[in-house]
């Protein structure tokens, strides 16, 4: 399935919500390179932000740590009118093996963000550096910021003391499934071999994907001590798909903070699958967007605005749970298009086949066109689908700033 929105990789020791699940969030598309320095909004729409944010600097306070211990990042930064949301990023290892993400705190339309950042121990000698930074603005323009330990902006180097230094990610060695053959409705457990050289592994998680790809069953391991296997039970949703279900990826992280990702098709992998058996009906068909329209079409942006989305869905398996997505406006001065996300919800009281959302647009929202970037739809098998701006049920959901 394809990456439904960008956002800063998951710290360590946390695990990752699938995508048939997640909700979307902004996406930037960032380049390798660092977003170019912004430029003034375009004459004559001095009530318009077209401007991400500017970076001002970075300062780690210490600069240098040993291993398990906490330093602070200070990210200065300022916005030309809306002022800044938000600061998030992340930190990467020197061998790139290991990625911690941080949030910074800071009052929303400040300058001064900071981030307490805990390396974890035999954590990897080096330098540290700041490998990614989101920043929107309140009109949702986003700095957004890629970069490696030669391009890292100034400051934005930590280094890090290790005697024990681990730069290796964790050994996935194979897995086997309590039951290669299951009904709908039913549940399984799959085991995993993993193996550490020198910290321990931290977590062990992944994601099962349907025959055809639209569903996606996710799972989260914990370690069995009679067994040193890696344990994640899991529920086969009702009336799921019938057919053999394949690993899509087993993601696998250490106490020191170094992740590897295994897909599906790695030899140690090829075997995990089970196949689901018919019970009830098996739903292999993602609910279907029919129509999708938006209230008003044109608002001001001198102040916070709504617009009431009203969408048509059906579907004739087991029927619709959810309905995301986001908006897109024009780009912004560093060519990234501003993006607001969106959900939508089903009331008892409405026919069965609306939903009902809205799309809060900002006070100084970039003026002009904005478009529906995205919808995704799910259903209670876990069916998605995704619909695009060039979708026949999306060419005309556009709504105008002014």
């Amino acid at each position: 399935m394809p990456a439904f929105g960008v956002r800063p990789t998951t710290p360590v020791g946390t695990t990752t919500t699938p995508p048939a699940t997640t909700t979307p969030t902004p996406d930037p598309h960032p380049s390798p390179t660092a977003a170019p320095s912004p430029s003034p909004s375009p004459s004559g729409e001095g009530d318009s932000d077209r401007t991400p944010p500017v970076l001002d600097g970075l300062s780690f306070n210490p600069p240098q740590i040993e291993d398990g211990g906490t330093t602070t990042l200070m990210v200065s930064v300022h916005d030309d009118l809306s002022g800044v949301k938000k600061v998030s990023g992340n930190l990467r290892s020197p061998s790139g093996a290991a990625v911690i993400s941080f949030d910074a705190q800071g009052d929303p339309g400040g300058t001064i963000f900071g981030a307490k950042i805990v390396i974890p121990k035999k954590a990897e000698t080096g330098n540290w550096y700041v490998t990614n930074l989101f920043i929107p603005d309140q009109a949702d323009n986003t700095l957004v910021g890629t970069y490696t330990a030669a391009t890292t902006p100034p400051g934005g180097l930590l280094k890090v003391v290790s005697s024990e230094s681990d730069s290796t990610p964790p050994e996935v060695r194979g897995a086997t499934l309590l039951k290669n053959t299951v009904k709908d409705g039913d549940n399984d457990v799959i085991s995993v071999d993993v193996q550490d050289d020198i910290s321990g592994v931290a977590t062990v998680s992944g994601l099962f994907q349907s025959p055809n790809k639209t569903a996606f069953i996710p799972f989260a391991c914990h370690l069995n001590p009679d067994t040193q296997m890696w344990d994640g039970p899991f529920p086969i949703p009702g009336n799921a798909s019938c057919g053999e279900w394949t690993i899509q990826h087993i993601r696998v992280a250490d106490k020191a903070g170094n992740i590897a990702t295994v897909p599906g098709t790695a030899q140690q992998l090829a075997s995990v699958s089970f196949m689901v058996t018919q019970e009830g009906d098996c739903d292999s068909t993602p609910p279907t967007l029919d129509a999708f329209s938006l209230n008003p079409t044109v608002v001001s942006n001198e102040a916070a605005s709504d617009i009431i989305i009203t969408a048509q869905v059906h579907d004739d398996g087991t029927g619709t749970v959810s309905v995301i997505g986001w908006a897109s406006g024009p780009p912004a001065a560093n060519g990234q298009p501003p993006q607001i996300s969106f959900s939508l919800t089903h009331r008892p009281t409405d026919p069965p086949d609306i939903w009902l959302g809205k799309i809060t647009v900002p006070q100084y929202a970039a003026k002009g066109t904005w478009r529906i970037g995205r919808v995704r739809v799910q259903d209670k098998a876990l069916n998605n689908r995704d619909y695009g701006p060039d979708d026949p049920v999306l060419a005309g959901a556009i709504f105008q700033v002014q």
